[in-house]
């Protein structure tokens, strides 16, 4: 199918199609949330709390409520709410539900957050997660997600559904098709918490690796002679772009210098930008291999090309064991305390 056949059908300007088998119109233009595994264990109510659970952030002492209070509290001090707005945020915040997943969901979380949410190089924690439930605790039956802004469910929402206390969704964010839990505090019995990645779980460098960072070090080492030679000028007038120049000229601002500086910044931070994208593109290729293009599109955008060459490799190795040696990872929790959260028999 075309792309503009596609675009008249979720406009309604053109019909859906019809299934071969039953005549069915198809509804091309709407995502529906499809269970990836209709074998998948958690679709057994008795099998939901046989099993641990995983979340991650980067709380180290989650689910702490003091922590949680902490972090929220500062979040919205230092947003553009009004001052009579802050409780309010905060006590929603608070009464909230959390959210479990399986590991390949928790880990795909790390990603996005790190692609979309997160630039500060915070840390990030895993947690192993284990849940009791009562008599009447879990919802019985997998639905689509819950209502909720951001990702935030409140607690309300379990209520609606039979007074539960767990609801399991369909995953369409993480792991998508996977069967993730929106749960009450109340239900997680302990949790253990590793950092990521473990130390003791980092990939080995490959030799390929080792020589594609060598050869990005000596290349962005080379551009350098492609810089503009910037001597006199204050910094807040250098400028970044053949565009702010020729801006600059409208305003009556003329200065041939400043042209031949724009261009040479444009070729230095391009061939800059090229140099960094082959090396990133080099070092997915060798790390991620059998990775779908989904995991990877999320891992390409969550590897934040900063520092140098050899600090990249490090990172790049950090998050790609988290993707392909999951066991190994998953191990690393052998040597990690367990935290009594809620009720343990």
């Amino acid at each position: 199918m075309s792309a503009s056949i596609y675009e008249q059908q979720c406009n309604g300007e053109r019909p859906h199609p019809h299934c071969a088998s039953c005549d069915t119109t198809i509804d091309i233009a709407r995502a529906n949330p499809a269970v990836r595994d209709p074998s998948d264990i958690d679709h057994q109510d008795e099998a939901v709390d046989r099993h641990y659970w995983y979340h991650s952030t980067y709380l180290e002492d989650w689910p702490s409520e003091d922590s949680y209070r902490q972090d929220v509290t500062e979040m919205i001090e230092k947003s553009m709410l009004p001052h009579w707005q802050h409780q309010g945020m905060i006590d929603g915040k608070l009464s909230i539900a959390l959210h479990l997943g399986t590991y390949g969901a928790a880990v795909e979380n790390i990603l996005r957050r790190r692609c979309n949410q997160d630039f500060d190089g915070r840390s990030y924690w895993l947690h192993q997660v284990e849940i009791r439930l009562e008599a009447a605790d879990l919802y019985p039956a997998v639905r689509r997600e819950l209502d909720g802004v951001i990702g935030d469910v409140p607690l309300s929402e379990l209520v609606k559904h039979e007074n539960s206390q767990a609801v399991r969704y369909v995953n369409t964010h993480e792991s998508a098709g996977s069967i993730s839990l929106a749960v009450a505090r109340t239900v997680i019995a302990r949790v253990r918490t590793i950092a990521l990645p473990p130390p003791s779980t980092v990939l080995s460098a490959s030799a390929r690796a080792q020589k594609a960072v060598e050869a990005a070090s000596a290349q962005l080492a080379d551009a350098q002679r492609l810089r503009p030679d910037t001597t006199g000028i204050p910094d807040n007038k250098i400028p970044r772009s053949v565009h702010a120049v020729k801006l600059a000229e409208r305003r009556g601002i003329i200065d041939p210098r400043l042209m031949e500086v724009a261009k040479k910044t444009e070729n230095y931070e391009n061939r800059h930008q090229e140099i960094w994208t082959e090396l990133k593109n080099g070092l997915l290729d060798e790390y991620l291999v059998g990775v779908n293009a989904q995991v990877r599109s999320l891992f390409d955008g969550a590897c934040q090309t900063v520092g140098n060459p050899h600090e990249f490799h490090e990172q790049v190795k950090g998050l790609a064991v988290l993707v392909c040696e999951p066991d190994s990872v998953v191990r690393a929790f052998e040597d990690a305390k367990w935290r009594k959260i809620g009720h343990v028999p």
